[in-house]
């Protein structure tokens, strides 16, 4: 063995010491390189560290135990502004998250890359309120623009002029403090704020605001001003209707649907053919809607009902083209129906029930009836129900039979959802009602399909084959797309489907609750090349418990939609991804379907609910839907 000098000996530990010190120097510097970087100030064991250009900041507050249905509940919240649940860096000004009630702030940088006058919109569901400084300082931030859902029960107009902010002088030179604080009180909530620049932007159009204007504060732990619960929005609190007790909610509908239909030909051989046409109120392809008149566009539409379970105490919302239809005259045209049958089958029937007639009104050439009863032949027990439409028109008092909306109670439905975020619960709670649905009415002639990402993939597909139902399919699509393009990605999964005469209800909210007629009613409504259908939900208010139930008709929402997959495809589907909408992609569809001159049904839909996490625990555990 080789003797190794002391000289060597030592050389060789200074060389050892010299490289442990030149490793630590340089691990030192990296641990003060990370600590100087900007992050999310969240608390300990939450903090991620991103890059200080291309980014902003994002907190997020997910509560199961407090209620924000506006700005002032998230402000008010002891852990505002600065503990949130989640923290998270953005490359765009935009979120999205489908996690039951839950606020957000969003705040950085802005860098204009040219010097001129901006204005910036904002869009958002529920509600969301957009500051801006004339400097980095939060201290000198101010309001610039909102969005709060209370304005659309009555005021659209108002509400669609406080999204847009004045035009406001930027300098390249310089950044500005933006923040924008945002709440929603259950289900899929989203946020985007988009800007403009005067007269030199040739396309005259919002655009989000992107990466390459944005960056993070640097250690930001201040509290502003605009924190303050006394800073809150003075807007109209929503009206609140009281609701009558869930059981007798749950007992509505469940078996109207299940009786058999009278013979078509019954009607035909008694009532004369007569041919719905286009309503004089359809939408003319000369003329555009935009989100500013939609509303005021389908309250001119006067649509009568009478019968039906009404579960409110009152009507107070911004669907005002709804009444009451009078007894006296939904029982004349009940009785004329079943006059014309008798007549041509020797007194055979006679009424049971009325369960609801309808009228919708056009002023140019008459009215359209929808009308549903239950009859029975005269001394034998089995009932019927008739559930047809029927016309009159101004210029006569008799009825007549429509050829073209006679709808077919076999037609195949294709329900699509979407599931950006692992929100497993509100899934599986509207899986259960799924199967609720199938093992009440036997129904084969439905596909759900379930587009999820890779995240939540195993978690998804397990529940869907642990399930009773029989046809579904789940489609996998990125994260990114699901967040960012939804659109994009819903063309995706209808472009596999090849059967063009089936009807796609597209379900945005699995908050929403599914009544046991509700595909009923999507087959009664829709009609290629003329009808489509979007009903009204009923959103219960967060906190709202048991006998204690209040909320609001949803006028300003398009949250589930229905309609014939050929219809679809005819709408222009070529904008670009990042087209900004002042509202969300629910009434841009809409929109799209009034310009291809077909009608929207949009109806109160008594039995309809959107819930949040707190009550849908409370559903399943007393089983009532």
């Amino acid at each position: 063995m080789t003797k190794i000098s002391k000289s060597k000996l030592v050389i060789l530990l200074s060389i050892g010491i010299l490289y442990l010190i030149v490793l630590y120097t340089r691990e030192f510097n990296r641990a003060q390189d990370l600590i100087s970087m900007p992050y999310c100030q969240c608390h300990e064991g939450n903090v991620q560290e991103v890059n200080t250009r291309g980014n902003l900041c994002l907190y997020r507050w997910e509560s199961s135990d407090n209620c924000l249905n506006h700005i002032g509940d998230l402000r008010k919240l002891s852990t505002f502004p600065h503990n949130p649940t989640v923290c998270q860096a953005i490359d765009q000004f935009q979120s999205q998250f489908d996690g039951g009630s839950h606020g957000q702030r969003i705040f950085g940088y802005i860098h204009p890359e040219v010097t001129s006058y901006y204005q910036f919109a904002i869009v958002a569901d529920d509600g969301a309120e957009l500051w801006l400084s004339h400097d980095t300082n939060p201290d000198n931030a101010k309001k610039i623009a909102q969005v709060d859902y209370r304005l659309f029960q009555s005021k659209q107009n108002k509400q669609q002029h406080q999204q847009i902010s004045n035009f406001i002088r930027l300098d390249s030179r310089r950044k500005y403090w933006i923040e924008a604080i945002h709440t929603r009180a259950t289900g899929r909530g989203f946020i985007k704020v988009g800007w403009k620049m005067s007269r030199t932007d040739p396309s005259n159009t919002y655009h989000t605001i992107s990466r390459r204007s944005i960056s993070l504060p640097s250690n930001y732990i201040k509290i502003s001003r605009h924190h303050s619960p006394t800073v809150n929005s003075t807007s109209p609190r929503t009206p609140t209707i009281a609701i009558k007790s869930l059981e007798q909610l749950a007992k509505f509908n469940q078996s109207f649907h299940l009786l058999p239909r009278l013979n078509r030909r019954y009607l035909d051989e008694a009532l004369k053919f007569c041919s719905y046409g286009r309503p004089s109120y359809v939408v003319p392809p000369e003329r555009s809607v935009n989100v500013v008149n939609i509303m005021y566009y389908l309250s001119t539409i006067q649509h009568q009902i009478y019968g039906r379970f009404n579960p409110v105490a009152s009507r107070n919302d911004v669907s005002n083209s709804i009444h009451e239809f009078e007894k006296e005259e939904a029982y004349r045209i009940v009785e004329s129906l079943l006059y014309h049958i008798n007549k041509k089958n020797k007194g055979k029937f006679e009424l049971v029930h009325v369960h609801g007639v309808e009228q919708k009104s056009d002023r140019a050439r008459g009215s359209r009836y929808l009308v549903d009863i239950i009859i029975k032949e005269k001394f034998r027990k089995p009932l019927y129900r008739i559930s047809e439409y029927l016309y009159k028109y101004r210029s006569t008092d008799k009825i007549c039979n429509l050829v073209d909306l006679q709808w077919n109670n076999k037609v195949h439905v294709y329900i699509v959802i979407m599931i950006a975020n692992e929100n497993i619960n509100a899934f599986r709670f509207f899986l259960r009602q799924l199967e609720r649905y199938y093992n009440h009415t036997h129904d084969d002639q439905f596909t759900l399909m379930v587009v999820g990402s890779s995240k939540a993939s195993v978690q998804l597909q397990t529940q869907l084959y642990d399930s009773s139902l029989k046809r579904y399919q789940f489609v996998e699509i990125s994260l990114e797309r699901l967040l960012y393009a939804r659109r994009s990605a819903f063309n995706t999964v209808l472009s596999s489907i090849r059967n063009g005469n089936s009807i796609i209800l597209q379900y945005d909210n699995l908050h929403l609750n599914f009544p046991l007629d509700l595909m009923e009613n999507v087959r009664k409504r829709c009609f290629p090349g003329k009808m489509a259908y979007m009903p009204i939900s009923f959103r219960f208010q967060c906190g709202a418990k048991d006998q204690n139930l209040s909320g609001y008709w949803q006028g300003h929402h398009f949250n589930l939609a229905a309609y014939y997959l050929s219809d679809y495809k005819k709408l222009n589907q070529s904008e670009k991804a990042d087209r900004f909408h002042l509202q969300g992609e629910d009434a841009q569809l809409a929109i799209k379907l009034l310009m291809k001159q077909l009608e929207i049904e949009r109806l109160h839909y008594p039995g309809l609910y959107q819930f949040n996490d707190q009550q849908i625990t409370l559903l399943k555990k007393q089983l009532l839907f």
